[in-house]
């Protein structure tokens, strides 16, 4: 019975969603591929939801309507990406955004979080050397710093303070006007590269950008602009991407083990699912190497620093990992060990079969970098000095020219999917762009949408659209499978449960899936899913894009179905849903966090005063013990209703929870505050002198009122400090409310 037991789960294919915020920029396209590689080896399917970033105080947004698609029904498991899910509070966002998730196991990529599983990068160490290698062999003086979202979370902010901590140890600053802030994109390095061009000021011996996608930016700029990288400039980043390998200049960087990080939380999630080990809120930590390059000023061949070798302990000693993995994160001490046997039995074949499945499986995960070339012709040359005789130097020169006559091969072959790739992009590019400017019709753009998919290198694709009449309903209205058929219904569209998230025709595929949100201008109309292949993941994000401009722009031409104008105007019933109590019909608790603290941080930006206003019922368990629950349930929305017409329209009146509200209220007066005030107090006399019901309604406030020039405080303080004023209200009070007009 175990032995089938374990065999059922074994041929059971588990579905792991996977929260990114898109696959745009080059890190993001480097973890893809290596999760995709690592869970077909252990028959794991995955399906990515690129949902876009939230904006800073923010817990939603229009592309993360994809974010609330997948349900637990569906995903077993869920691998999170928090520092790019919600760059500006990492921890507290994505706990935000997998709340309706209960249940399900969550693996955290990159950043600590207490609740789940987490892989992360220790960069301390590395960025101590990477300063003290600037200073020390360069003498850079001047720094200036490219950051990103900044924040108390925010990984950007991690990274810049260990920046400056290091610095400080070598009496060192950045100055205020030489530290630049971007958004990790390489627009955001060329724009900080122009500033630094045009300042009219002497431009900082080194700009150290923290990411490697700004650092390419800036790199190109100065050298678009005449300046020198590095002779003029060094320019350092963060993440070591494959594209470094083509740059000019190759880019000095951190590396993190992105491989292997990959295989860890991969297995950690097979050996969870096929309960060969139980599930823990366990952290794998791995340090960052410095790579040292010729942006800093060095050699190509300069090395500062030995590798090291990664202390990670495994999680499970059942850890199932595939050799021919296996090989691809050890392939050196493989190719030494493959090619001594070779040597010692004469069967040269086992390692020209070694090298082409390496070469094969380091180009499927994005790892055919120059570094491999190095280390191949390393090991060359390390094989000719340990074997001297001239017939053993014979065969090794013969194996390592047909091993780089391979390499060139898969490079030559790469390139040309590369280019056939980007002439096909370009060729699907041009033609939306006819079709929206022809002004069409929501189902001619399908149509002709639909004519335009081969160009892409995508296998099946369907277009999902929200139902006008049922918001957890979606249309099918477009369908497309390479050399087989395109399908736009012009009527009686195929219906599916957006939760079930693949219909039935694409459920069988045991390839990766991408769900991607159609929306633009904060109305969100539906999704697209694309099978993955490895040649089409950096199409993904045009594919999103033309696809809500296609959508978009029939809304603008006013040639809207009526599919599309019914469903603007349940999204904005469906935003204001969210953010209801449906008990009171105030504000719920989650607009307090998303509205509440933008409209306070609004505040703090435009120094306006702020007011918070922490309320309690008083008496409401003697209520509720005395003329039971309903009558405590008709107090509460009495007063509720009293509240709602109470304050100003820009008010925010929210039901916090029980009988606890929380009243947010910005550029206000302290003499409108006492006046307002003053008004509850009177509405509740009124009410209780009509003597309607048996009880009497009174409440207890705090309220903390913040100046114009009083900004210490956060969001979460000011909040904690009404509620605490509140409680010392409560406590001076005695024996006066909540009473029975009977007792």
């Amino acid at each position: 019975m175990l032995v089938e037991s374990e065999q059922n789960q074994t041929e059971h294919t588990y579905r792991v969603g996977v929260f990114l915020d898109s696959a745009d920029s080059y890190f993001n396209r480097r973890v893809i591929k290596d999760l995709v590689a690592l869970a077909d080896e252990r028959k794991l399917k995955l399906v990515f939801f690129f949902g876009g970033s939230l904006d800073k105080g923010l817990q939603t947004g229009p592309g993360s309507f994809c974010y609330s698609l997948p349900d637990t029904e569906y995903i077993d498991a869920l691998i999170v990406f928090p520092n790019v899910l919600s760059p500006y509070n990492p921890v507290s966002g994505t706990s935000g955004i997998i709340e309706k998730l209960p249940g399900i196991p969550v693996y955290s990529f990159f950043v600590t979080h207490p609740q789940f599983f987490s892989v992360v990068v220790d960069e301390t160490e590395a960025i101590d050397q990477l300063i003290s290698h600037l200073v020390k062999h360069h003498s850079f003086r001047h720094f200036s710093i490219l950051s990103g979202p900044q924040s108390g979370e925010s990984l950007s902010c991690t990274r810049q303070k260990q920046i400056e901590a290091a610095l400080s140890k070598h009496s060192l600053t950045i100055a205020k006007e030489d530290s630049f802030t971007g958004t990790f994109t390489i627009e955001d390095g060329k724009e900080t590269a122009r500033t630094i061009l045009f300042s009219g000021k002497k431009a900082p011996d080194v700009l150290i950008c923290l990411n490697d996608q700004m650092a390419i930016g800036a790199m190109n700029e100065f050298i678009h602009n005449g300046l020198s990288v590095p002779d003029d400039i060094a320019v350092i980043g963060f993440d070591d991407v494959e594209e470094n390998a083509s740059l000019k200049c190759s880019l000095t960087t951190l590396n993190f083990p992105i491989w292997t990080m990959c295989t860890v939380i991969i297995d950690k999630i097979a050996n969870d699912l096929f309960q060969r080990t139980p599930y823990t809120k366990e952290v794998v930590t791995f340090p960052a190497e410095l790579i040292i390059r010729r942006s800093c000023g060095c050699s190509e061949w300069f090395e500062v620093l030995p590798k090291k070798k990664s202390s990670f302990s495994p999680i499970s000693e059942k850890r199932q990992s595939n050799s021919s993995l296996k090989q691809s994160v050890s392939y050196k001490h493989v190719m030494q060990h493959t090619l001594e046997k070779s040597l010692e039995s004469q069967n040269y074949s086992s390692f020209s079969t070694y090298i082409v499945n390496t070469i094969s499986l380091l180009s499927q995960s994005g790892q055919l970098t120059n570094s491999f070339i190095d280390d191949l012709a390393n090991e060359w040359t390390l094989a000719l000095a340990n074997h001297p005789l001239i017939s053993e130097q014979t065969i090794i020169n013969s194996l390592f020219i047909d091993a780089f006559k391979n390499l060139l091969l898969e490079k030559a072959s790469l390139f040309s999917r590369q280019q056939t790739t980007n002439n096909g992009s370009l060729e699907f590019y041009r033609e939306c762009n006819e079709i929206i400017a022809r002004k069409l019709s929501v189902l001619d753009s399908l149509k002709g949408l639909g004519a335009q998919l081969p160009h892409l290198s995508i296998s099946e694709l369907f277009i999902v659209m929200i139902a006008p009449d049922r918001t957890d309903t979606g249309e099918i209205r477009l369908e497309y499978k390479d050399s087989e058929y395109i399908r736009v219904p012009e009527k009686n569209f195929t219906r599916v449960l957006l939760k079930k998230l693949i219909p039935s025709f694409l459920a069988h595929t045991l390839q990766p899936i991408a769900l991607m949100p159609i929306s633009r201008k904060g109305n969100v109309f539906g999704y697209t899913a694309v099978v993955l292949k490895d040649n089409n993941i950096a199409q993904l994000s045009l594919i999103q894009e033309m696809i809500s401009l296609i959508i978009s722009a029939a809304a603008d031409n006013l040639v809207l179905s009526d599919h599309i104008e019914a469903l603007l105007q349940k999204n904005q019933h469906l935003s204001q849903l969210s953010l209801i109590d449906d008990f009171t019909g105030l504000y719920n608790r989650r607009a307090l966090y998303k509205t509440g603290r933008a409209m306070f941080e609004s505040a703090q930006d435009k120094r306006e005063s702020s007011c918070f206003i922490f309320i309690d019922m008083d008496g409401l368990k003697k209520i509720n013990d005395t003329f039971g629950h309903n009558a405590g349930d008709t107090a509460i929305k009495i007063l509720a209703d009293i509240l709602k017409h109470s304050f100003r329209e820009n008010d925010l009146v929210v039901r916090y929870g029980g009988d606890e509200f929380v009243v947010v209220m910005i550029n206000i007066t302290e003499i409108v505050l006492e006046k307002t005030l003053s008004r509850i107090a009177n509405r509740i006399v009124a009410f209780n002198e009509q003597e309607q019901y048996k009880w009497l309604l009174s409440v207890s406030w705090g309220v903390v009122f913040n100046k114009k020039t009083t900004y210490e405080k956060s969001f979460e303080a000011v909040i904690e400090e009404s509620d605490a004023k509140l409680y010392r209200e409560k406590h001076k009070k005695k024996n006066m409310y909540g009473f029975s007009k009977l007792s």
